[in-house]
């Protein structure tokens, strides 16, 4: 049987799996998280995304993710945050589904400054 079959057969199957394992993942490592940092992931998620919409707006989707994700790693670096790429990954999403639905996303009612320095440093 040729590889290529058998991918196109699987994926169908795989895929749905994956999302789901992901989606468990980033729950466990989200609930873990101090409140004020789901605002500030939110927050920078929220700020990430909205930049690559209108830079890279004709970009394919995962050139869009990559930098987005870029974007909000560097800025969590800013201010000494290290979190799991799955809880990346779910911020991004749930940003993407906001800005989709021409919502916010709730945001910390403040930004730290390291943030807001780092953000308009990086303009």
């Amino acid at each position: 049987m040729d590889i290529q079959i058998i991918v196109a057969d699987l994926f169908p199957v795989v895929l749905p799996i994956l999302f789901a394992l992901i989606a468990v993942v980033a729950k466990y490592f989200w609930t873990r998280l101090p409140e004020n940092q789901h605002q500030l992931i939110t927050s920078i998620a929220n700020t990430a995304v909205t930049a690559v919409e209108q830079i890279y707006s004709g970009s394919p989707g995962s050139d869009k993710r990559m930098a987005a994700k870029n974007i909000i790693v560097d800025m969590l670096a800013a201010v000494h945050i290290k979190i799991a790429p799955a809880l990346i990954d779910a911020a991004i999403e749930s940003a993407v589904y906001a800005l989709k639905q021409n919502a916010v996303a709730p945001v910390a009612p403040a930004a730290p400054a390291e943030v807001i320095q780092h953000i308009q440093g990086a303009a």
